[in-house]
């Protein structure tokens, strides 16, 4: 019996597909979508009914260029952008999205977050990766453990 036909390398996404795609990469990013479009039974292959490994067209290249940009060539060291330094508190926008994140993932997971360049904390807080918390975010999860009880003198055990 005939078999479907496979796609072969050449075969052009469906236009179809191609209007799924930006929808794809607004919510996922352009390296999970070109994943998506290889892979058969995929998210964006059924919504979009795409040909897995189908052969992006121009206008889904130009939202996510396929090829690897050239290295860069080597520039004398400029000096570098300010990097958050130790003692950079976080942004009232950043202050602002952080109890969002809580409710939503916890405090552990949006401390990381707060660590992490290009996390959804911090593109919608527009933190800066690497920031001191603020009072009102240490607040809602303290980030340093209690310091331990001091000592106290056993109380007198009252009498039974």
């Amino acid at each position: 019996s005939p078999t479907p036909p496979s796609p072969t390398p050449g075969d052009v996404c469906e236009v179809s597909c191609e209007e799924e795609f930006p929808k794809c990469v607004n919510f996922k990013g352009c390296e999970i979508c070109l994943e998506e479009l290889q892979t058969a039974g995929s998210m964006l292959v059924n919504r979009g009914e795409c040909t897995a490994g189908c052969d992006p067209t121009m206008t889904m290249t130009d939202l996510c260029p396929t090829t690897t940009p050239p290295p860069p060539s080597p520039t004398p060291p400029s000096p570098t952008p300010p990097s958050p330094t130790p003692g950079d508190v976080c942004e009232v926008s950043c202050e602002e999205e952080f109890p969002k994140c809580v409710n939503f993932k916890g405090c552990e997971i949006c401390l990381e977050e707060l660590q992490t360049a290009g996390s959804m904390l911090v593109n919608r807080g527009e933190c800066t990766a690497g920031c001191d918390p603020t009072m009102t975010m240490t607040d809602l999860c303290p980030t340093t453990t209690p310091p331990p009880p001091s000592p106290t003198p056993p109380s007198p055990t009252p009498p039974s």
